[in-house]
């Protein structure tokens, strides 16, 4: 059995709007399902609904050396958050981020659809975080990048293995853990916002919504 899917895309710019119709087979439009139910249960979650208030900052003063801040949201949220953001980060998953936006990528051929899913696959990964706000590097290792979060969450947060927390206390053990834990959810902070906005192209497909708008210079998506 298919499930039929069409939405209208309207780029800020163009005069004509494009109508893209695709048929999805019946695993395909479940994954796509439990992504936009788990997409509405995350949103219920208070730092995914209001925001996430996390900041680090760096100074240095010739008397005291080198001093780090960081300012936290009240963990127990954090808790909420992480249980939340479970079904799209855990590569596992049915509906998981990295295997629904890959569906998406290649089943919508429109260019401004595929160039959206791509900026929002840089937002979730961290990159788009490197590019635009910070990179934090020691030595070849950038701290805020996928890599080091997989093994943070592993190793304290959704397992408890033990070689990746050892890796990782050597790499971060001269940071105070305030600072270290203000990188990881920040990128957290950052696949919220890319899987809340993958999200929109998903209620797209699914019907919920009818019209998908682009700007052209920036093609993110707007919720209608």
């Amino acid at each position: 059995m298919t499930h039929p899917s069409r939405f209208t895309i309207v780029t800020a710019g163009k005069a004509e709007e494009d109508i893209l119709a695709v048929d999805w087979e019946d695993g395909q439009w479940e994954t796509l399902e439990a992504y936009l139910r788990y997409a509405d249960e995350l949103y219920a979650c208070k730092l995914a609904r209001e925001g996430v208030p996390v900041s680090l900052n760096v100074s240095y003063a010739q008397e005291t050396g080198t001093s780090f801040r960081a300012e936290l949201p009240d963990w127990d949220d954090v808790a909420v958050l992480l249980h939340r953001l479970r079904p799209f980060v855990l590569s596992e998953e049915h509906a998981s981020f990295e295997r629904t936006s890959s569906l998406l990528y290649r089943h919508l051929p429109h260019p401004m659809l595929r160039q959206s899913i791509k900026q929002h696959r840089a937002a979730y990964t961290g990159q788009a975080m490197q590019a635009r706000i910070i990179r934090i590097a020691i030595g070849d290792t950038v701290l805020n990048s996928e890599k080091v979060l997989k093994k943070w969450l592993n190793a304290y947060e959704y397992h408890h293995d033990q070689d990746k927390r050892k890796e990782l206390e050597s790499l971060l053990g001269w940071l105070p853990q305030d600072f270290s834990r203000a990188i990881f959810i920040m990128l957290l902070a950052e696949k919220v916002n890319a899987i809340l906005a993958l999200g929109n192209l998903v209620s797209a497909v699914l019907g919920r919504q009818k019209e998908l708008k682009f700007s052209v210079a920036t093609p993110r998506q707007e919720a209608k």
